[in-house]
């Protein structure tokens, strides 16, 4: 669900979400790289406008999943969406680096390779 306008990021504070399907930039960094920071385990977005609803839609939504490729991973976008441990389930493919997978169950995330 996207929508680009304030005003249905105001109306999506009403919603009930049970299943919230995102299909953003999901940074993940490595146990080993330094400085931490947010952006270490985050979800990004280059859309200012989408990134305000997404952020509406993870907090109104019971289950939040990730559906990312592995070309999103390792990429960092301009915005934050949220935190990756809001994400209780990732949909990616094989090609997903192991060492990703990895630190996602690490964080608690269940991980689904189709």
């Amino acid at each position: 669900m996207s929508f680009l306008a304030r005003w249905d990021v105001w109306s999506t504070q009403f919603l009930f979400v049970i299943k919230e399907y995102l299909s953003i930039i999901p940074y993940v960094r490595k146990r080993s790289e330094h400085p931490p920071s947010l952006y270490a385990i985050s979800m990004t977005n280059m859309n200012p406008l989408e990134t305000m609803t997404d952020r509406v839609i993870v907090q109104c939504a019971r289950e939040v999943i990730l559906v990312a490729d592995h070309t999103k991973f390792g990429k960092v976008a301009t915005s934050i969406v949220a935190l990756l441990i809001t994400v209780h389930k990732i949909i990616t493919d094989e090609q997903t680096p192991l060492d990703m997978l990895e630190e996602l169950c690490a964080l608690g995330i269940q991980v689904i390779q189709a």
